[in-house]
Parts: structure tokens; sequence; C-alpha cells
């Protein structure tokens, strides 16, 4: 009964889901690959709309998610529905692990679980960056034996936008073989996956940044505008707050001994005697509002993790000012 239900929820929504969520999906390395059965989905949780669209993602797959047990004081009516789609209740306040026997039945089943780490979703959350993790999640694949499957969405929810996702190569936890896991363990585990979500997640809004057009005028820069200057064969970018502020990243002062991090410098440090070109998209629909830029780069500065392949300064830049 409740599989039909499920089912039944799914072809009846597909109508409006195709409208609303135009789905562009891509894999980790460019390829597609199988995608195992009885895997755990794990995903970064903006709008109630995510775990719906991954539903859809994977539409001929029985899936069931957790969920927040504070969904069974709310308007208890709902929470036999909530079952009925696949909901699997995890009690956050106390210690109780009662949802592990169930994600391993179902596991066993070949059923594919969604988890989202975070937690609830929130809005305010970091635009481009993923909160903490949390590690039920881990917890259920070293019992399992179940693999974890990463998934990068960029959230771009509307009848009129699309919305891009990535899906990771599996990652396999070996299991405990009657053997605790230990909270290194765990941390280290925890840490890896939501390396591998945030790698995803960059990797989308790379993909984004270098399908949209830009021309470079040399004029006074605005809050908002992304600079560049020459250095060496290559540019360094960073994004205009005001004289006094510019968000890069890369050493601060340019000098061999400071650490990579996203700090704020002068207009004159940053552009080192030069003279930068201001980036100005042909499209002005992909600039962000300036107080967003500002209010963006708040959450990252002191961030670490350079690398000039995945991470770097124009990467960084390309999140901040436009709307990827």
């Amino acid at each position: 009964m409740k599989a039909f239900m499920y089912y039944l929820a799914m072809v009846l929504g597909a109508p409006l889901a195709l409208l609303f969520f135009r789905m562009k999906v891509s894999y980790e390395g460019g390829e597609r690959f199988p995608l195992p059965k009885g895997a755990i989905l794990i995903a970064g949780h903006k709008s109630p709309f995510d775990a719906i669209a991954i539903a859809y993602l994977f539409f001929f797959r029985r899936l069931y998610f957790l969920a927040a047990d504070w969904y069974r004081g709310f308007l208890r009516i709902f929470r036999p529905l909530m079952r009925m789609t696949g909901a699997i209740f995890v009690d956050l306040k106390g210690e109780a692990f009662s949802f592990l026997p169930e994600c391993k039945a179902l596991l066993g089943k070949g059923k594919s679980i969604l988890v989202f780490p975070e937690g609830d979703y929130a809005r305010t959350k970091s635009l481009f960056e993923l909160g903490p993790f949390k590690t039920g999640y881990l917890l259920i694949a070293r019992e399992s034996g179940a693999p974890i499957i990463p998934i990068a969405s960029d959230f771009s929810y509307g009848s009129f936008r699309r919305l891009h996702l990535r899906i990771g190569k599996p990652i396999y936890i070996s299991q405990g073989e009657g053997k605790p896991i230990t909270r290194e363990e765990l941390s280290s585990w925890n840490e890896e996956v939501r390396r591998r979500c945030l790698s995803l997640l960059h990797e989308l809004r790379r993909e984004k940044a270098e399908a949209i057009k830009f021309r470079y005028e040399y004029r006074e820069p605005r809050k908002g505008d992304v600079l560049r200057v020459k250095a060496g064969p290559y540019h360094h970018y960073g994004v205009f707050l005001d004289e006094g502020r510019v968000v890069e990243f890369g050493r601060a002062y340019n000098s061999p001994g400071q650490k990579i991090d996203v700090h704020l410098a002068t207009l004159p440090s940053f552009a080192g005697g030069r003279i930068p070109e201001v980036r100005v998209p042909t499209n002005p629909f992909w600039k962000r509002r300036p107080e967003d830029v500002e209010s963006y780069a708040k959450e990252v500065l002191g961030q670490e993790g350079y690398s000039l392949e995945a991470n770097n300064c124009l990467d960084l830049a390309n999140r901040l000012a436009l709307k990827i």
C-alpha cells in the first residue's frame, strides 16, 4: 500500500515536476557510471524542494529519507502521510538509534535512503558552502556496508530556471565486524564525505560560470564587481567592496611566508601597482546585488583549501559575484 501511494504521488506530480524541476544531471569525472542499489544518498539541504527533486532524479527507485523527530509533533495528521512517502524518523535530541535496524533492512532489500547530513534546511545557510555534517548516516553505512553516493545541487528552483545536479562516485565505508567505530574515525570519514560533496558543488559552480560570457573594461570599480590583474602567466581575481576592501583568495601582501586563504586586501595591495580590469557579464542578470555580495563575502573570510584546479581565486570570485 505504501509503495502504491508513493508511486501514485510521483506519477500525479510528474507534469508539475517537469515544469518546475528542469534538471541537468552530470557525473563526477564527466562520464556516466552505474549507480548501485541499496545506497545512501547524501545531499546539501537548503530548500523543502530538495527531497522532491532527488526523488524525481531517482524516479524508478523507491526512495526513503531520514526526517527529524520534531515533525511528529507538527500536525500529527502529517505523520502517517510522511511515513507513507518514505520518512524514517530520527530522534535528534536523544541518543536513540532505533532508525538503524530499519535503515539496514531497507538497504538490504536494495532500497535507497536519502540523508541531509546538515539537518533541517534553512535559506540563511551559506550560499555555496555546506554546513557541518551530522554523523548518523555513517553509522548506517558502517552497519549495512551500503555505499554512500554524494549529490550536489545548485538549488536553482523555479519554472524559468534550470536545476543542476552532479552525482559523485560511490564512497564505501569499511564495516565494523563487531568493532565499535571511534569518534576519530567518524570525524575523519565525515570530513571526507563533506569534502567530496563540497568538491562536487564547486565543480557545478565552475561549470555554470564557464558558460557565461564577459567583457573586461578599464573603469572605476563598483561594489560587487570582479577585478582581475595580470600575475605572471595568469590573472589574479578578486571582488571589489570598496577602496579599502577587496576579497581575494591568495597570500596576504603576496608574501611567500603567508598562508593562502580568503581575506580582505586594499585595492592598491590587490593590484600590486597594476591597473585592474573590471569584469562585466554580457547579460546583467548574472550579477548579484552588491549587498548580497558583501553579505556572502563575510561567510568565506578566513577559509583555506586553495586548489589551482578546483578552488582558486577565480572560482571564489565567481561564486561570490554571480548567480550560480
